[in-house]
């Protein structure tokens, strides 16, 4: 992300949170992956107990699920720091493009200004208009 030079803390905490998110998802999607392995290899090993009933590795699959779940939040968590990032600098862009377009506008001339009164209104001031929408009456138009 582009510093913002009129919003230096701003544009920190954005990187921040940008590289922040990043690394969580990262770190969620490896937590997914060890967490799926552990919680299968709880339940595919195991030996026969009596009556033929199968043991499971229970604190495989307890780790398994928990590494899961923290991978899970970490990505959730990582996304809305991504999107929060994101945002920030979405909005910078859009304070660029507004006082870029400030800047041109005010630099182009203004068209000149004629009071008119409006028989719509009751109002005693006249409305301001460009000079080029005035119809003159030597112009021929009715």
């Amino acid at each position: 992300m582009e510093r913002n030079d009129r919003f230096p803390g701003l544009s920190t905490i954005a990187g921040a949170a940008i590289t922040l998110g990043k690394l969580l998802i990262g770190l969620g999607l490896v937590g997914l992956i060890i967490g799926c392995v552990l919680f299968a290899k709880g339940v595919s090993s195991g030996t026969s107990g009596p009556f033929g009933i199968r043991d499971t590795d229970v604190e495989a699959q307890l780790t398994g699920g928990l590494l899961f779940g923290t991978g899970v939040l970490g990505g959730v968590f990582g996304v809305i720091l991504l999107i929060f990032g994101e945002g920030v600098g979405v909005m910078f862009a859009i304070e660029q493009n507004t006082r870029g377009s400030a800047q041109y506008l005010g630099e182009r001339p203004r068209p000149e200004m004629q009071s008119v009164e409006s028989p719509d209104t009751d109002s005693s001031e006249p409305t301001p208009v460009p000079a080029s929408m005035m119809r003159r009456a030597d112009d021929g138009e009715t």
